[in-house]
């Protein structure tokens, strides 16, 4: 089945050698959302398998375990939904493990598949037993299992049915630290908290020697294996740094105080050092620096000065990959949330482009490419929301394409190349 007749592509996920597995919907014939594979070109583009004939199977959730296969979650009508494999062929394509038999609500509902290296891939899966959990596979029925029973006595992270509307800390993202482990957030019985894992019960732990909880902030990479993250420790929203042990995990503390930081909105420079927002009572959330120790974690410019503070609940960052790094905010010049860059320099942190001069582009969904730029979503005030893409200068901050006149609201914007 050709591109030309598929439509609607979600969750594209990069699988190796210029190829993507996505979700789509064949516009020619009776076949729903189902799973596509693709090297960017007509001829390459196919259906790998139609799972539930005539309506959808929705899969979603891939990620590659680096052998040639890819581990999802899609839906029958058969199993409820389950977890799936593929090896990229029609026949490859097959339910891997039905890990709460029968068709009973959301059955095991695997979400948030993760490959974390050596072959394996974490994500969560719902057992009435055990509630949400974290589990681990590596591709085969036999190496399919729940991790730990991290949160007993059936309370896991929610029911199957969980709409909370913090659902993504209930439902635990985890973050790849490359060297075959990640770090993900999950409840027990202190409370939420940080915790890591090599996909093994032994090689998982809190990272609670601190005594953080409550929603710790996504991990961001530092230099030497150390990474910065936000958690509230006492009441009070406080800046980490962690080496992935308890014992290695401590509070910055710049000036001897406490730091209301938020690593939900932070990038490396790539030399050891990240940028990231935080708050204060003077300057409000502005833009601070740190190479993970407390003498050298600084506020790295007021960009509006006083307490009315530049960035806010819209600030996303992404690196460039050559030491700066493009963030949404906004300062008393600009009319709304606008694209800014820095160094990690007083001077070089500073407003890139207003795209959007009358309201704010609201620069969004940033992914880095491997050429150097980073693609994101902005909306000019002229054409709606669409594709910008930037190399870091004035000049090449353009619009990609203008691809639905009048904003089409692109979404899934994918990295395919390493």
């Amino acid at each position: 089945m050709r591109a030309s007749v598929v439509r609607d592509p979600l969750h594209v996920t990069a699988v190796g050698g210029g190829m993507v597995i996505f979700s789509g919907t064949a516009t020619r014939n009776d076949t729903g959302d189902e799973p596509w594979v693709s090297d960017g070109t007509r001829d390459g583009t196919r259906l790998l398998r139609d799972i539930v004939l005539n309506t959808s199977s929705s899969p979603r959730y891939f990620a590659p375990l680096g052998n040639g296969q890819v581990v999802f979650s899609a839906f029958t009508f058969e199993a409820g939904r389950e977890l799936w494999i593929t090896d990229l062929s029609r026949g490859g394509t097959r339910l891997l493990v039905d890990i709460v038999p029968g068709n009973s609500a959301w059955n095991g509902d695997p979400r948030e598949m993760t490959a974390i290296g050596n072959g394996l891939a974490l994500f969560t899966a719902y057992t009435p037993t055990h509630g949400r959990e974290v589990w681990v596979t590596d591709g085969t029925a036999e190496g399919t299992q729940m991790l730990a029973d991290l949160f007993p006595a059936n309370n896991g992270q929610g029911d199957s049915s969980d709409t909370n509307p913090t659902e993504r800390f209930w439902i635990p993202t985890f973050i790849p630290t490359g060297d075959g482990r990640a770090f993900f957030r999950h409840s027990d019985a202190d409370g939420p908290g940080l915790w890591i894992t090599d996909g093994t019960l032994a090689g998982t732990q809190r990272l609670n020697a601190a005594g953080l909880n409550a929603t710790p902030g996504l991990p961001v990479p530092l230099a030497g294996g150390r990474w910065l993250f936000s958690a509230t420790q006492a009441g009070f929203r406080g800046t980490f740094v962690t080496d992935g042990s308890p014992a290695g995990t401590v509070e910055l503390l710049p000036d001897g105080a406490r730091l209301f930081g938020n690593t939900n909105a932070a990038a490396a420079l790539g030399d050891g050092r990240v940028v990231f927002a935080a708050t204060t009572a003077e300057t409000g959330t502005e833009l601070w620096i740190t190479d993970g120790t407390s003498n050298r974690t600084r506020l790295r410019r007021d960009i509006w000065p006083g307490s009315n503070g530049s960035l806010g609940a819209a600030s996303r960052f992404a690196s460039l990959g050559d030491g700066r790094v493009l963030f949404t905010a906004s300062d008393p010049d600009s009319t709304g949330w606008e694209l800014f860059i820095t160094d990690g320099t007083r001077r070089g942190t500073r407003l890139l482009r207003d795209i959007n001069p009358v309201s704010g582009s609201l620069p969004t969904r940033y992914i880095p490419l491997a050429d150097g730029r980073v693609a994101m979503v902005a909306n000019d005030g002229t054409r709606g929301a669409e594709v910008w893409i930037s190399n870091g200068r004035r000049s090449g901050t353009r619009l990609l394409r203008d691809i639905t006149p009048g904003g089409g609201g692109p979404r899934g914007l994918t990295s395919v190349l390493p």
